[in-house]
């Protein structure tokens, strides 16, 4: 076993640098990686007037924030909200939206990722500008002001809150509820001194493959009157393996699978995609990202704010 490797994380794709070490398990099949965002002009979008967006928007509890529309394709793409999760993300239509889809869009010709910038974008992150200049904020002896833009938006996620922390003393779990390394970090973390004053959140993803079945289980926990008991129950080996997914759900699991590969797309050195993997904020005020974080649990709480 390696020591723990820290990487220092930046919004809004976790900039990372380091290398991966053993007892986590690699996610399968990952999508391609290393895959640069195409330029402007190779992508071709072009802002228009909002026009009619797919009927079924409405009836699945989708609000349209915003569109823009693929001009080589002709693809409307639209920033959506999800308006009882209030989970933002971006859909796809075809010209007369005869259908309508998620997921990433790759350009056709160099194979970068069209999507990332979407995802990136004011109406995604919440950062539309009044125009108007906003002063910056005060930093003590070189510690940088607030919580970091990553970790932020790590606490808009989806999860199960295991503690009573705020932010600054959260540290923010991918897992897979079938991975056996993300079981042994919740036996470790079952011990309530090592949590006292610290939060864990569990952010569940299926990418492990059988995108179905772990998404059955990622329901079972999350669509519970108390869902940390349905965590519980996951890790214990008892879950629901055909509980059915709510739109809720999935729109979640879409959200931190998002997040969770772009932490990996943007940094080819650190490795295959694998759970569990770990984010906190340090007491200088710089996000970090670290695998098999049941291995250095001790180390990244002494080394939280």
């Amino acid at each position: 076993m390696h020591s723990p490797t820290f990487f220092t994380a930046a919004i809004a794709a976790f900039s990372l640098s380091g290398s991966f070490y053993a007892g986590s398990v690699q996610a399968a099949p990952p999508p391609a990686s290393k895959s640069q965002a195409p330029q402007q002009q190779q992508r071709a979008d072009s802002p228009v007037a909002i026009p009619t967006p797919p009927a079924a928007f409405q009836a699945k509890g989708f609000r349209v924030l915003g569109h823009q529309r693929e001009s080589r394709s002709g693809l409307h793409i639209w920033t959506v909200q999800h308006v009882a999760s209030g989970t933002k993300t971006i859909l796809y239509s075809t010209s007369k939206n005869e259908v309508f889809f998620a997921g990433a869009m790759w350009d056709g010709i160099t194979g970068g990722n069209v999507s990332d910038p979407l995802y990136a974008s004011p109406l995604m992150t919440g950062e539309e500008s009044s125009g108007a200049a906003t002063p910056a904020a005060p930093t003590v002896a070189g510690k940088p002001a607030g919580v970091p833009g990553s970790i932020k938006r790590l606490g808009e996620l989806v999860g199960v809150k295991d503690g009573d922390a705020p932010i600054e003393k959260t540290l923010f779990v991918f897992f897979d509820p079938r991975c056996p390394y993300c079981h042994q970090l919740y036996e470790v973390t079952r011990n309530s001194a090592a949590l006292k004053g610290r939060a864990i959140v569990w952010l569940p993803v299926t990418i492990l493959g059988q995108k179905e079945r772990g998404a059955a289980i990622v329901a079972d926990i999350l669509q519970r009157e108390k869902p940390a008991e349905g965590l519980q129950i996951a890790f214990s080996g008892f879950a629901n393996a055909n509980a059915t997914p709510n739109a809720k759900t999935t729109a979640a699991i879409q959200e931190n699978e998002r997040i969770f590969w772009a932490a990996f797309q943007a940094n080819p050195g650190a490795g295959q995609a694998s759970v569990p993997v770990a984010f906190f904020m340090d007491k200088a005020g710089n996000p970090q990202m670290v695998a098999n974080p049941a291995a250095s649990l001790a180390k990244i709480f002494q080394e939280m704010n």
